[in-house]
């Protein structure tokens, strides 16, 4: 009887695991969004910690800005990248439109700080970027 009773859950379960319209999709995709400009003090103090303004283009009003991904390409060498989630399936306005938004940047390390944000990609699909030099005092 126990035996039975266990299978018949097991199927019961495994049925309702199975039922639903999820097709697999999340229903967003990531986008990368392109930077204009950043704003940097004149020069790093290590063991200060700063604020760093970046202005990007929203592309549409489907399109959310999530996050900074931010990879080090060496010691002192940075490249930035705002990613946005975007809902494709919705009605929306073609509207570009210029937005700010904010990392922390802690300095660690007496030398020149190079950052390179994304600014899009260029015809043949090569990434470009917009290039700064932050001295350290």
């Amino acid at each position: 009887m126990k035996r039975t009773t266990l299978l018949i859950l097991m199927i019961g379960l495994l049925g309702l695991m199975g039922c639903g319209d999820d097709d697999g999709s999340t229903g967003f995709q990531f986008v990368l969004l392109e930077v204009t400009e950043a704003n940097f003090p004149d020069a790093f103090t290590v063991g200060e910690v700063y604020s760093i303004e970046v202005t990007y283009l929203n592309p549409d009003a489907c399109t959310f800005f999530e996050t900074f991904d931010i990879i080090g390409t060496g010691q002192t060498e940075r490249q930035v990248i705002p990613i946005a989630s975007r809902f494709p399936e919705e009605a929306c306005t073609l509207d570009i439109e210029e937005r700010t938004a904010t990392f922390e940047f802690e300095v660690f390390y007496d030398q020149l700080h190079v950052f390179h944000f994304f600014t899009g990609r260029d015809s043949n699909g090569e990434s470009q970027f917009l290039t700064y030099e932050i001295p350290v005092e």
